[in-house]
């Protein structure tokens, strides 16, 4: 009887040791979120981990899964798989992605709102090898012409407005804080920048955050907005601000 109670604990011994969960929560940009008496609570981050496989769930707090992401490896330090779904609100795909470490093989589609296929792009070490574009009645049509939102005059000119304008808060700077913040906006169709905010903001400095969105909030001109087919689009941004000491 003690040999089969010591085998037992000695098997549950393992699985503790190679098994993980962990539970996070998220603010509407799914960034993580520490103090919950200061910013809200969208979304959870479930991630289950064992040696050989990988699980990561972000569910709405109305129980909706809006991505999963499952990472499978035959054995350790082998090559893996990985694969991503991204859900809209409605509970439908809006974007699926596969890879294939071994093959270096990735397949990337894309969804219209009635879950019919969008695009299909393969990529085989990098470089594309299949690409197929739908209209949303299911017929094949040619690529679409998408031309990115770009702030005036290019990248250059807005790392130049950066360079020139963003100043490193005094605060930050004799403490040592470094940090990158992240800025979420949307261009619309004129090339105005609308509802700016921050993603991340508990992971910089405050004075950090402030200065981040001071300079985009007094760049003096207008983006040249996304196009597709011609048309201008509204289009979400993203933008990194990176704060970095030197010697």
């Amino acid at each position: 009887m003690k040999k089969f109670i010591l085998i037992i604990l000695f098997i549950s011994a393992i699985g503790t040791e190679s098994y993980s969960q962990k539970l996070e929560y998220l603010n509407k940009y799914w960034c993580p979120v520490q103090d919950t008496s200061i910013y809200d609570i969208f979304y959870h981050r479930i991630t289950i981990e064992d040696s050989l496989r990988k699980s990561v769930r972000i569910i709405s707090l109305d129980s909706m899964v809006s991505y999963q992401r499952i990472e499978i490896k035959e054995q350790k330090r082998q090559p893996f798989t990985k694969t991503e779904v991204w859900y809209n609100d409605s509970g439908n795909k809006t974007m699926s992605r596969s890879f294939s470490s071994k093959k270096e093989m990735e397949e990337t589609i894309k969804y219209f709102d009635s879950g019919r296929i969008k695009s299909k792009v393969v990529k085989s070490n990098g470089k594309v090898i299949e690409e197929s574009y739908f209209s949303e009645s299911g017929q094949k049509i040619e690529p679409p012409l998408f031309i990115s939102a770009l702030p005036n005059g290019g990248l250059q000119s807005w790392t130049e407005y950066l360079r020139t304008n963003l100043v490193y808060p005094p605060a930050a700077r004799y403490s040592g804080q470094e940090g990158t913040v992240y800025l979420h906006f949307y261009v619309n169709e004129k090339g105005e920048m609308e509802e700016i905010e921050i993603m991340n903001p508990e992971e910089n400095h405050p004075t950090l955050n402030r200065e981040a969105l001071r300079v985009i909030m007094s760049y003096p001109y207008l983006w040249t907005p996304s196009y597709e087919d011609g048309i201008a689009k509204k289009s979400e941004m993203r933008l990194p601000i990176n704060f970095k000491l030197t010697d």
